[in-house]
């Protein structure tokens, strides 16, 4: 017999939904195991199994249910809820009032569980939230299904993700892999990541395991290994050794300018951000979609330098341009230096950046984890110039990040 709170039970199978990316009248399994330790709801589909385990009161014994008949018995009542197993049924106890109701339910497979790990490497909290950010970068929709993947290296700790027109990649961190694809979806819906306390990562045969720690719940999440991708090779886009054209350093104080420029001025997911560099200092402004819009709003960056490599012409009179959700990210990140490197071409359309903070340019210790490294495309060019707008396409990103 199992006892559940219908509010501790609804709020669980929102999350499991919500990280299979479920309807809300979802046919998936639902198993429930309660034993003296606690008790473990667990789902799945193709690709993922998660599970979260929390603690119970006189629970004992195994049952499965569809979702949404499950959900259907967790809001008809306001209290707890008791569950039987009766072989191919499910019977459902609520106590209303004073009044016990019994219901029965047809009970369906339950959800096979991954085996565990032969051991976990434990990691601080920071691999969880790397592992949130590498996930947001990856293309849900991307019809190249290795981009729709992060790549774990074991070899320098390494999480790297791309959408084939931004990159990431965050070194230092302990995992027992050699190089594996796992597919980035049911992460970057697992927003427990950021704030959970613990997190240790095991590998099986096909599977790469989490278990994480967030509040009074441990989640589980086994992400089955894509052994028959490729991974774009990236090394062009994340060479830190490389000579920089030119580098705008941002103050905290201007990077929280800038956040609250994108945040006031930007109306849609097109909108673009303009760094001007000229006698009087460094101005941003916000752009909208098309290229000939006015900036709608200007911040002077008056806490900023600039400064260009040795043997370039300066920084002054250039403008860089890129889009907002990428300037968005590299803050969010917490990266305040921008790095400007030109393409392989003459034409320095689609040229890379490369947001950064403290580089170490030597190689990471494992388990000690660094500052991340993003890479977008963008446009730089001089400010008198009448070139319309850089677009960032698949095209332009293709010299930065090529296949292997």
């Amino acid at each position: 017999m199992i006892h559940l709170h219908c509010k501790t039970l609804l709020q669980a199978l929102r999350r499991l939904r919500g990280l299979l990316n479920l309807p809300r009248q979802s046919y998936q399994s639902v198993t429930i195991e309660s034993d003296q330790d606690g008790t473990t709801l667990r789902m799945a589909d193709a690709n993922c199994v998660v599970s979260v385990r929390m603690a119970s009161i006189e629970s004992q014994g195994s049952i499965s249910m569809p979702f949404s008949d499950l959900r259907r018995a967790a809001r008809s009542v306001c209290g707890r809820l008791c569950f039987l197993d009766e072989g191919h049924r499910v019977r459902v106890d609520t106590r209303s009032r004073g009044v016990v109701r019994s219901d029965l339910y047809e009970s369906s497979p339950a959800v096979a569980e991954v085996a565990e790990p032969e051991w976990l490497i434990s990691n601080d909290r920071s691999l969880g939230k790397a592992l949130l950010e590498a996930a947001q970068i990856c293309d849900p929709q991307a019809t190249r299904e290795s981009i729709r993947c992060l790549l774990l290296r074991g070899s320098g700790g390494d999480i790297v993700a791309t959408d084939g027109r931004q990159a990431y990649r965050h070194s230092g961190f302990a995992l027992p892999v050699d190089a594996v694809l796992i597919p980035a979806e049911h992460l970057a819906r697992f927003h427990e990541l950021s704030r959970c306390t613990a997190i240790s990562v095991g590998r099986s045969r096909d599977w790469l395991s989490l278990r994480a720690s967030a509040g009074l719940q441990l989640w589980s999440i086994d992400v089955r290994i894509q052994n028959d991708l490729q991974f774009p090779d990236l090394s062009a886009s994340l060479h830190l050794a490389e000579q920089y054209a030119m580098t705008i350093s941002l103050a905290e104080v201007d990077a929280l300018r800038l956040q609250d420029l994108i945040d006031g001025g930007r109306r849609s997911a097109d909108g673009y951000i303009s760094v001007d560099v000229g006698e009087r200092g460094i101005t941003a402004s916000c752009h909208g979609h098309m290229s000939n819009e006015a900036p709608r709003v200007e911040v002077q960056l008056t806490d900023s330098h600039c400064q260009a490599a040795s043997g370039t012409q300066g920084c002054s009179g250039l403008r860089l341009k890129l889009k907002a959700e990428y300037l968005q990210r590299a803050l969010q990140l917490g990266l305040h230096e921008l790095h400007f490197s030109a393409g392989p071409s003459v034409n320095t359309w689609g040229s890379k950046l490369l947001f950064a903070q403290g580089i170490d340019h030597g190689s990471y210790q494992s388990g000690h984890a660094g500052q991340p490294h993003y890479v977008c495309m963008g446009s730089i060019h001089p400010t008198s110039s009448p070139l319309p707008f850089a677009r960032v396409d698949a095209s332009a990103s293709a010299a930065a990040i090529t296949n292997s």
